[in-house]
C-alpha cells in the first residue's frame, strides 16, 4: 500500500531552492549533503552531512508547480536516495505522498541515489514507477566494477548491490532508462579491475552512462593517494585512463544503441521539451525519459502522441502518429 501521510515524520525544516528551468519544467532541491565520504569527491567537504527538507513543504511546493503549468517535476539533491533518514522517511514515502496528494498531468523525475541507500526501501521504491507520474528512469552511480576499487574509493555499497537492483529494474520494467556513472583510471586500478567494469557494463546494460577519467580533486583522500603514488596503489598514466575510457565508451554506445532499438515502432506519448540542435526540429521526453526528437516545432510542455522511426545512441527518432 502507498504511504501518503506526513504524519510520522519530524518537520519544521523548510524547503530547499526551487528552481523554474522553463515555463513547464520545475524543479524542486529536496536535500542537501549526503551520508557518505566517498575518496574522490568533495560534497561532503562543502556541503556538510545530510540535510533533508520538510515533506510537507515539498508537497506544497509540487503542487504549486503542477497548478501553475508544470509538466515535469525534477527532486534533486546531492544524494536523493538518502532524503529523509535524518528526519524518519525516505525517498519512496515521499514519492507516494506526492503523488497520492496532487493530482494532474504531470511528470515526476527522481534524482541520483546511491545504491546502498535505494536497497534499504527498494521494494517501495519500484512500487512508485507503476505510476504513469513517474519517469521510469533512475541515475543509479556505481563508479567501478571491481570490489578492490570501491574499498579503495571508500564506496559503501558493493558490486552486488548495483547489479541486483539494476537487473531488477530491467526485469520489472523493460524500457526503464537505467543511469549510472563510472570512473576509470582510480589510483592502484589494475587491468583485471578494469576487466571488471566492462563485464558489469555490458550485465546491466545501462541506457545512459557518464564515464569519466579520474582527475584528483583538491583536499580529497584520492589526492593525497595519487600524490603519495604508493607502489601498491600507483597512479595510472594518462595514456591508460584513455584507452580504458575509450573501450568503455565504445562498448556503451553499442549498448545504448540496442536498447534504443527496442522502441522502433512503438507509440508513445512525448512531452515537448525544447528546440533541437537543427532548425526546425524538437526535442521531447518519453515516458521513460528518453530524448526524442522530431521534425517540426512544437512548443515547450505540448503533450503529443507520436511513433518511433529510429533510433541512434542518445535519442530516438519519430514522427507524429
Amino acid at each position: 500500500m502507498a504511504f501518503t501521510s506526513l504524519d510520522k515524520v519530524s518537520s519544521g525544516r523548510p524547503i530547499g531552492s526551487t528552481l523554474r528551468q522553463s515555463p513547464y519544467i520545475g524543479i524542486v532541491n529536496i536535500e542537501e549533503g549526503c551520508l557518505d565520504a566517498c575518496a574522490f569527491c568533495s560534497t561532503r567537504l562543502v556541503k556538510g552531512r545530510l540535510y533533508s527538507f520538510a515533506p510537507e513543504a515539498i508537497v506544497q511546493q509540487v503542487k504549486t508547480f503542477v497548478n501553475d503549468g508544470c509538466k515535469e517535476i525534477q527532486l534533486t539533491g546531492q544524494d536523493c536516495a538518502c532524503y529523509g533518514f535524518d528526519i524518519g522517511t525516505n525517498l519512496a514515502e515521499l514519492t507516494q505522498c506526492i503523488l497520492a496528494q496532487v493530482p494532474g498531468d504531470y511528470k515526476l523525475r527522481l534524482g541520483m541515489g546511491n545504491p546502498r541507500h535505494l536497497r534499504q526501501y527498494k521494494d517501495a521504491l519500484l512500487e512508485c514507477f507503476h505510476d504513469d507520474r513517474v519517469y521510469r528512469f533512475l541515475h543509479l552511480p556505481v563508479q567501478s566494477g571491481s570490489p578492490s576499487v570501491l574499498q579503495g574509493m571508500n564506496r559503501k555499497h558493493t558490486v552486488e548491490d548495483y547489479r541486483d537492483f539494476a537487473l531488477e529494474l530491467l526485469e520489472k520494467f523493460p524500457l526503464f532508462t537505467l543511469s549510472t556513472d563510472l570512473i576509470v583510471g582510480f589510483p592502484g586500478e589494475t587491468e583485471k579491475d578494469f576487466e571488471q567494469t566492462l563485464e558489469l557494463l555490458k550485465e546491466t546494460r545501462p541506457s545512459v552512462c557518464n564515464i569519466t577519467r579520474f582527475v584528483a580533486r583538491p583536499g580529497t583522500p584520492a589526492a593525497r593517494l595519487e600524490q603519495t603514488n604508493a607502489s601498491d596503489c600507483p597512479a595510472i598514466p594518462d595514456s591508460v585512463k584513455h584507452q580504458r575510457s575509450a573501450l568503455l565508451f565504445g562498448t556503451f554506445q553499442k549498448i545504448a544503441q540496442e536498447n534504443n532499438q527496442l522502441w522502433l515502432g512503438k507509440e508513445c506519448r512525448v512531452v515537448c521539451e525544447k528546440q533541437g540542435h537543427r532548425e526546425g526540429t524538437t526535442i521531447a521526453r518519453n515516458s521513460a525519459y528518453k530524448p526524442v526528437a522530431m521534425q517540426g516545432d512544437f512548443a515547450p510542455g505540448q503533450v503529443l502522441q507520436v511513433r518511433i522511426t529510429g533510433a541512434e545512441p542518445f535519442a530516438l527518432i519519430a514522427t507524429t502518429a
